[in-house]
């Protein structure tokens, strides 16, 4: 992918992030959509309030030049009709978007965020700031995608560099959920489904070699609805983008307990990597790697840290942990994971907000900090201000 740019930034340097992308990222309602190529970092999803207690829909994306900070505002697509983006990817023909086009208006609440009822689009914006339509299969069409109240989509970017998605609805009619399905993209035509998934929602969803998709489904447990906590069913698959039904992968032994909020899946070109945390005793973060024979240990140094999120990138994966220090802010961190099993933290981390892997999949884009996301406060209960920056970190 080209783009308008003086060239990718040298990785450790950190390029300073001004408005309007700042703005949108550090006082979101919602958390933004963000995606990175290997020179821009595209900035979408974040709506803004308009005055009379809703939200309205933004109808720009904005583009940061990853080498200098400079910015373009493009208009989004569909420009007649808002459009809630919820998940955004960079491939080498583009940025690519899903979301759904505000069918009755341009507001959202903080109960329906993705603009329900509404129509799902997906879109390419190209080089010279366009948008190509990708269109969803026929059989997404309604009846399925009739009458949608909530709406989801996971854009899952490939080590081969091709993209997957996972996308799932429930519909006001007969108040019924459509099952979970697995497209792949083909830039000339669209979206095209290879499979789908009925049973249990995919909590999680990550892109290994080989082109399988593998997806982690939770299920609620028969504990009473006063336990919103309690343990749940744990199931993870793997899915060809070549078509084929899912097939069960064992998983390691993992703690479900409080909802399985520890319980997380990434991958990289080689593996499938597996979180397991119990927080409510503060043990140790466990990470489990893939092998021939099944799941072997990484040595992960996080303690007593909960594992927010993992980003998944070809030559690596990132684990985000937060822990409350006592008397002092929110610590946001950042670790890496290499291929071969090394661990490097990544420095300064502890100030990074939001981490996403740039296009190639041999890097981490890495924004932030932003008061408002990560929950840093000052001693009067006030929101620090820090002057954001995006940064480039390569997997080594």
């Amino acid at each position: 992918m080209t783009t308008k740019s003086g060239g990718p930034a040298q990785s450790g340097q950190a390029v300073p992030l001004a408005e309007p992308a700042a703005g949108r990222l550090r006082e979101p309602v919602f958390r933004p959509v963000i995606a990175a190529s290997d020179t821009e970092l595209l900035v979408a999803g974040d709506d803004e309030p308009n005055g009379s207690g809703a939200l309205r829909v933004r109808d720009t994306v904005v583009l940061v030049d990853l080498h200098d900070g400079n910015q373009r505002e493009v208009a989004a697509p569909e420009a007649d009709r808002p459009i809630a983006i919820v998940a955004a990817a960079a491939t080498n023909d583009g940025f690519v978007i899903v979301g759904t086009r505000c069918d009755q208006g341009d507001a959202t609440s903080a109960e329906e965020p993705d603009c329900t009822p509404g129509t799902p689009v997906s879109a390419l914006l190209a080089d010279d700031g366009t948008w190509r339509d990708l269109p969803f299969p026929e059989a997404l069409s309604p009846p399925d995608f009739a009458g949608i109240w909530s709406f989801d989509a996971r854009l899952i970017p490939m080590p081969d560099g091709s993209l997957g998605a996972v996308v799932s609805s429930h519909q006001a009619v007969a108040g019924s959920a459509s099952p979970q399905v697995l497209m792949r993209l083909d830039p000339g035509t669209g979206w095209t489904e290879v499979g789908s998934m009925r049973d249990g929602g995919i909590d999680q969803a990550c892109g290994g070699g080989k082109g399988q998709v593998y997806v982690l489904q939770r299920t609620a447990s028969d504990a009473p609805t006063d336990q919103p906590l309690a343990p749940v069913s744990l199931r993870l698959q793997r899915m060809s983008l070549s078509g084929g039904g899912p097939q069960d992968v064992p998983l390691p032994t993992v703690d479900a307990s409080i909802g399985g909020v520890g319980v997380k899946i990434g991958c990289d070109a080689d593996h499938v990597y597996v979180t397991s945390s119990a927080p409510s005793t503060g043990a140790s973060i466990e990470v489990f790697q893939s092998t021939d024979k099944g799941w072997g240990s990484v040595d992960y140094p996080g303690i007593g840290a909960l594992p927010t999120s993992i980003i998944s990138a070809a030559s690596g994966l990132a684990i985000t942990t937060s822990e409350m220090e006592p008397g002092r802010d929110i610590r946001t961190s950042v670790t890496r994971i290499l291929s071969d099993g090394r661990v490097r933290d990544l420095d300064g981390a502890a100030s990074a907000s939001l981490v996403v892997p740039q296009l190639g999949g041999d890097a981490l884009v890495v924004v932030g900090p932003f008061s408002r996301l990560d929950g840093r406060q000052t001693g009067e209960g006030q929101a620090s201000e820090a002057r954001a920056s995006v940064t480039i970190e390569k997997f080594r």
